[in-house]
């Protein structure tokens, strides 16, 4: 859950030495596609589908899901890797049957909202992510972030905001980026002003 780089490097060489150990662990394999997924996620490089670490995603995903087929965390993977390769029906597909194998998996639920949700399809995927939050809040506030661009593309901009001063990922640069956005849109010119000097001062080339 963290983003720091340093725990990330950390979490991937540990992943990396238990599928070592244990090649036939597709959840340790289904882990170690997420940790690569979340690197372009979080490096905001300017195409994701060209990146590099997408096809490697994938290739990682469909090998847990080889090993074992009704691996949620496997399919979770697959699905989160083939929409940022912007192969969105297939996505979709996968997102579909891994719900339909466990229903209550609210991390599942969440991300293939979210992905549905940022691909455009805001009617399915808005729904799924507060549906998760409902049944698993959890205390990263990562549902209040999706929640918040789901009203701010509704044109909500009050629940927008809402929803994002609910949201706390000071180090999170896309969260900031977000909060400006929402901010903005909706006339709150001293919350936007701030996100936007945090941006210019922490991530000027996102600007």
């Amino acid at each position: 859950m963290s983003l720091d780089p340093k725990a990330r490097a950390a979490v991937r060489a540990c992943l990396e030495k238990a599928v070592e150990r244990f090649p036939n662990y597709a959840t340790a394999w289904a882990l170690l596609a997420h940790v690569t997924i979340d690197e372009v996620r979080f490096s905001f490089p300017a195409d994701p589908a060209s990146s590099p670490a997408v096809g490697r995603a994938l290739a990682i995903a469909r090998h847990a899901v080889e090993l074992d087929p009704r691996n949620v965390r496997a399919l979770h993977a697959e699905m989160s890797a083939l929409f940022f390769s912007k192969e969105f029906d297939a996505g979709r597909r996968v997102g579909e049957q891994a719900l339909a194998i466990n229903p209550n998996d609210t991390e599942l639920m969440g991300g293939f909202g979210t992905r549905l949700a940022l691909s455009g399809n805001w009617e399915d995927g808005c729904p799924l992510v507060e549906e998760a939050r409902d049944r698993n809040p959890g205390p990263f506030a990562y549902y209040e972030s999706i929640l918040a661009l789901c009203s701010y593309f509704s044109g909500d901009y009050e629940k927008a905001a809402m929803w994002i001063k609910k949201t706390t990922a000071p180090g999170n640069s896309l969260y900031h980026a977000i909060a400006a956005a929402i901010f903005g849109e909706g006339g709150y010119e001293i919350d936007a002003e701030r996100e936007r000097a945090w941006l210019e001062e922490n991530e000027p080339d996102l600007v």
